[in-house]
Order: C-alpha cells, then structure tokens, then sequence
C-alpha cells in the first residue's frame, strides 16, 4: 500500500509505503497485522472514526509530531480459535537515531475476542522524547513464535 503525503513546513512532498500481509491463521497459531499511529491532530488516512471495526484505530500517514501530541500506536493480534489460550507477551522498544533505546515497555497483550483478535493499543509518550529521529518496535510473542511491526517517526 503506498499513500502520497506532503508537509507543509518545510515544504516536501513523497510517499509512505506499507507491505498488506494477510496471514493465514489457519497454518499458524499467532498472526500480527501491521503497525498503526493514530493522532487526532493528524491528517488520516481514513476518516476519525476506526473504520468499522476492521482496524483498531484510524491510522495517520504522518510521522512528524510535536511533543505536545497525543499519538496512539496499534496492531491487531489474531489467534486460531483452536489455539491453546496462553498469554501472548508484547514489548515496545523506542530508539533513538544514535541507537540509544530511549523507552521500553513489557506487558500481555489485551484478552482474545470470541473471534480470535486482540487490539494492542501503546501511547507513545512523546513528552519524554527529544526532538529527533526514532524507531518504534514492537515485539509480539507467544511460545516459539515471535514478531515485530516497525514505525518511524520524528519528533519536533
């Protein structure tokens, strides 16, 4: 998935593009979608609302925020409905453009739905950051099977 984006100061205009990988949860236990940032003062790329319940949040294809803003990483977790119910570990790692980890959180991921999914939802805590360059991982795992959904992104 590609979408065009521009920035008004300065003024730069390119494109941000996304891999759709549709997971066969049939083969595997734990499938991840990929990572979202939300922001109310950002330009969506969809409307505000989550789109009917088919994304945890309405994501932004802006990766420019100030340290004032409130921005929401997400991703959506999906299971086998015949997978044993264990607990499936998340960890959030931010790092800085020199490679400095600059946040880490561990935690689980919220409870399965009826149907097999769980939205993962992260407030990333811009205040605490310097204004720069950072990398946003966050590391889904369950057992033997691992996963990481990327994001970067600049703080003014």
């Amino acid at each position: 998935i590609r979408a065009a984006v521009s920035s008004a100061a300065p003024a730069l205009t390119g494109s941000v593009h996304t891999f759709l990988d549709i997971g066969n949860v049939g083969k595997t236990s734990l499938a991840v979608s990929g990572l979202m940032l939300h922001t109310e003062a950002a330009v969506r790329l969809i409307s505000a609302a989550p789109p009917g319940g088919w994304l945890p949040v309405a994501p932004t294809t802006a990766r420019t925020f100030d340290r004032q803003a409130q921005v929401t990483a997400a991703l959506r977790l999906f299971r086998r409905a015949a997978a044993r119910p264990e607990p499936v570990r998340v960890v959030v790692d931010i790092v800085d453009a020199r490679g400095q980890r600059v946040g880490h959180e561990e935690s689980l991921a919220p409870e399965f739905d009826a149907s097999g999914l769980s939205d993962f939802r992260f407030a990333v805590p811009l205040s605490t950051l310097t204004p720069g360059d950072y990398l946003l991982t966050v590391t889904i795992g369950q057992g033997k099977t691992a996963a990481s959904r990327t994001a970067q992104f600049v703080v003014n």
